[in-house]
């Protein structure tokens, strides 16, 4: 895709001028399209050609986000303070920046904090975060994919609870607009989010058409096939019973059909499984 291209550009380009590591501004475009093509090892790699060097907010949060797909939270959560500091220093020497407008530039650094509480396991420190930034006041200045994924990543963390709420984030964070502007990864999760809200909420027939949205927009994803085995087995996994034979065969046929990436549904349907009581 284009982030692809961008980071094979970025990377020709500092091959070829070894210096252009020193401009902290190439070194932000950079970073930015490493991590959206997914490439967040590499972008660290420039952080350490770098050594370390850092003054430019978005580059920190750059380097944060890259630290988060590699699964560094630790290293995230101290580089996207960082990215709190130095961007509130820059922000208040623009006499033209107010405070809520402050808080509208900070809101994605705000939120992948919040990212990096929820994946720690401090749902509540998460949730005031997502909560935080969608209470900013002038909300409206906030660019509308980081209010998106504030949103998507609060339904997540609610799960059952509060589903009429999660119901209305999920449909604004799904409309025309946003979605136009999301990643694809992003509308994957996004939609995924729904299929699951959409289970709790008790609408079986609507949850199994979002499935098969889901499959017909993601074919080559093994998130549809892990949500439909978890949702066949669901209600013989709260009794401990042993997942459905059509969740079996379900995970089996899958795997079959795409062997390169058959690794995680045979995992959910082991691990399913192994819950299951041994014949008496």
């Amino acid at each position: 895709g284009a982030y692809a291209e961008a980071a094979g550009a970025y990377q020709r380009v500092l091959a070829e001028d070894p210096s252009a590591a020193d401009d902290e501004e190439v070194l932000t475009n950079a970073t930015a399209a490493y991590v959206m093509a997914g490439r967040g090892a590499d972008a660290l790699r420039l952080r350490a050609r770098a050594a370390g060097r850092c003054s430019l907010y978005e580059l920190a949060y750059n380097y944060a986000c890259a630290q988060i797909a590699q699964e560094d939270y630790a290293g995230a959560r101290a580089m996207l303070d960082e990215a709190l500091a130095l961007s509130t220093h820059a922000l208040h020497a623009d006499e033209l920046a107010d405070d809520d407008e402050i808080a509208a530039e900070q809101a994605a650094i705000r939120v992948q904090t919040a990212l990096v509480a929820q994946r720690s396991g401090d749902e509540a420190a998460a949730q005031e975060g997502y909560l935080g930034v969608l209470r900013i006041k002038g909300h409206e200045a906030i660019d509308t994919t980081v209010a998106a994924v504030a949103a998507n990543n609060l339904v997540a963390l609610r799960g059952d609870r509060d589903l009429f709420d999660s119901a209305k984030r999920c449909k604004a964070a799904l409309s025309g607009a946003v979605a136009a502007k999301l990643l694809p990864s992003q509308r994957l999760v996004f939609l995924a989010n729904q299929v699951v809200l959409t289970w709790h909420m008790g609408k079986p027939a609507l949850c199994r058409e979002l499935l098969d949205q889901l499959d017909a927009a993601f074919p080559a994803s093994d998130l549809p096939v892990l949500l439909r085995v978890a949702l066949l087995s669901r209600p013989k996994a709260a009794s401990k019973e042993a997942p459905s034979a059509e969740a079996e065969a379900l995970a089996h046929r899958w795997a079959s059909a795409h062997p390169q990436i058959a690794a995680r549904p045979l995992l959910a349907l082991a691990q399913l499984q192994a819950r299951a009581p041994l014949p008496t």
